[in-house]
């Protein structure tokens, strides 16, 4: 009995270590399956990005093996698309500038990238995303692999190899902002660049025409100037120059307007050779080409309307020199200059030209008199002008008949033909 006895507790005992054995196994993470590779690991079992892996130094694969850090790699395809004799001659620091302009640190998931973002890299500039359509670097470079993760990061894989200023610059592939750092002349302008976060976008979007200040045109101005705008104002002033496509100066009529990057028009003039801007800034130096657009180099900074009076802005447009010629004239600029509420129906040159004989025989109190019935001392934009027929009161005592059938408006009978120039 004591014999059966002991082989039972023995029997007890072994099957009790054995299913402490299963347990301590199944808790044991030495047998679970392995965890995610490093960036390095992952990008070495990749054989799509054997050229990426095949170019890292040991200091690289030090950061790929332990840093966090998103890196968009260039695939195979990416790297023999450039030219052998150039990715030859390559030094090993151009090598790594390259490499490190492709990390950003940190994860960043495609999911949760924004619309548009600017990374910094760890090589030191700036690069481009944009998430609203696909996943695009720089404007130009897919991702076409997304979110390979690792342990201590994650993988985008993208078709075209990124170039740092410097390698842009000695490959001659110069983007706006390359041709204005290299022309010495700009510091102010892409100071503001840098200050309202447009960098990236003259860098890689496009196409661009620019209208580029110099830095003695923002020296004309008074000074802390610059410095009273805020950051949004500042963008709107720099977005006021740029016109989203490419116009060089043989491109040029007589006159003609183009919408600006902020929405408004500039007016443009070429006469004799000579091309002005806004009836008052010349521009001194024309076709400076980019990658992505031109350069027009101008001695003055343009200001959108938001800042000007009602006589600025009837200045900037060609088509409206006889009606301030006559405000000049008629000492009529400084009560228009005030604070106003001012909506002024302003006639186009060719409409003074038809009643020029009448305009010659006028004393200087009839002209005052003309232009002052062309002048609401209200605030009047084409949305609030009611339907129908609507009799308005003019600085000059009298009114005019306003006339809106379904959007379009005449005034005494005469067209409104541009409005809301505010």
């Amino acid at each position: 009995m004591i014999a059966i006895k002991l082989r039972r507790s023995l029997n007890l005992f072994s099957i009790s270590l054995l299913l402490l054995f299963l347990v301590v196994s199944c808790n044991d993470n030495s047998t679970t399956p392995d965890q995610d590779p490093t960036l390095f690991e992952l990008l070495e079992g990749e054989t799509n990005y054997s050229t990426l892996a095949s170019l890292l130094t040991d200091e690289l694969i030090g950061q790929l093996e332990t840093a966090e850090l998103t890196v968009f790699a260039p695939t195979n395809s990416a790297f023999e698309a450039i030219p052998s004799d150039v990715l030859n001659a390559l030094t090993e620091e151009q090598v790594v500038e390259i490499i490190t302009f492709h990390l950003a640190s940190g994860t960043f998931l495609s999911a949760n990238l924004p619309e548009q973002t600017d990374l910094e890299t760890v090589q030191g500039e700036l690069i481009l995303v944009q998430a609203s359509n696909g996943v695009v670097i720089n404007g130009s470079a897919n991702v076409v692999d997304a979110d390979l993760v690792a342990v201590n990061g994650v993988i985008h894989g993208i078709n075209e190899v990124l170039l740092p200023s410097d390698l842009r610059k000695a490959l001659g592939l110069t983007n706006l902002v390359d041709v204005a750092e290299e022309a010495g002349a700009f510091e102010t302008l892409l100071g503001a660049v840098d200050a309202t976060e447009l960098r990236t976008t003259l860098q890689f979007l496009g196409p661009f025409t620019v209208f580029a200040p110099n830095d003695d045109a923002f020296g004309a101005l008074p000074p802390g100037t610059i410095e009273d705008f805020t950051t949004d104002q500042l963008r709107n002033i720099l977005l006021y120059h740029s016109i989203g496509a490419v116009v060089e100066s043989t491109d040029l009529e007589p006159q003609q307007t183009a919408p600006s990057s902020n929405g408004e028009e500039l007016y443009i003039t070429l006469t004799n050779g000579s091309v002005i801007v806004n009836g008052s800034a010349s521009v001194v130096a024309a076709d400076i080409t980019a990658t992505n657009g031109v350069i027009h180099v101008i001695d003055e900074v343009l200001i959108p309307n938001e800042f000007l009076h009602i006589v600025q802005i009837a200045q900037k447009n060609y088509d409206l020199t006889t009606l301030v010629d006559l405000v000049v004239d008629q000492d009529l600029a400084e009560t228009l200059s005030g604070d106003g509420p001012f909506t002024v129906f302003a006639p186009i040159n060719s409409a003074f030209d038809e009643i020029s004989d009448v305009l010659a025989g006028l004393s200087d109190d009839e002209v005052r008199d003309v232009l002052t019935y062309h002048v609401v001392g209200d605030l009047i934009l084409s949305g609030d002008i009611p339907e129908g027929s609507t009799e308005i009161e003019t600085l000059l005592g009298e009114t005019i008949t306003v006339v809106n059938e379904n959007g379009t408006v005449t005034v005494n009978d005469a067209a409104v033909i541009t409005v809301d120039l505010a």
